[in-house]
């Protein structure tokens, strides 16, 4: 089965999209509390999502693969939050724009009696 060129261009372009759109940013132990999810590198360079994150005592707890975590502070070399990326979002939204235009061309062209193209 063959994948129609509009498919795949519309599929590239979704998954430009949730890539370009968000970015980690490193936060502080004291505001994982506001986030939903955080991102925590270890010592041992391994990396854990918490959801739901917050700091009781000296360690962070939430919860990890649907499992309830705690994971010392000392163990922790990076805290880091998703966040919106303003130029990223931009950049994928105006070059989706532009390609949607030259797969149209592209189209038209392939379509039409018009040698011009």
């Amino acid at each position: 089965m063959r994948r129609s060129p509009v498919m795949s261009a519309l599929l590239v372009a979704l998954l430009v999209f949730t890539v370009g759109c968000h970015s980690w940013s490193t936060i502080e132990p004291g505001e994982v509390a506001s986030h939903d999810l955080v991102r925590v590198t270890l010592r041992d360079d391994g990396e854990q999502a918490i959801n739901e994150p917050r700091v009781v005592g000296d360690s962070i707890e939430g919860e990890h693969e649907r499992k309830a975590t705690t994971i010392p502070l000392e163990e922790v070399t990076k805290i880091e939050s998703r966040s919106t990326n303003v130029a990223g979002t931009i950049l994928v939204v105006a070059g989706s724009a532009l390609g949607g235009l030259i797969l149209i061309a592209m189209i038209q062209c392939a379509t039409s009696d018009n040698l011009a193209c």
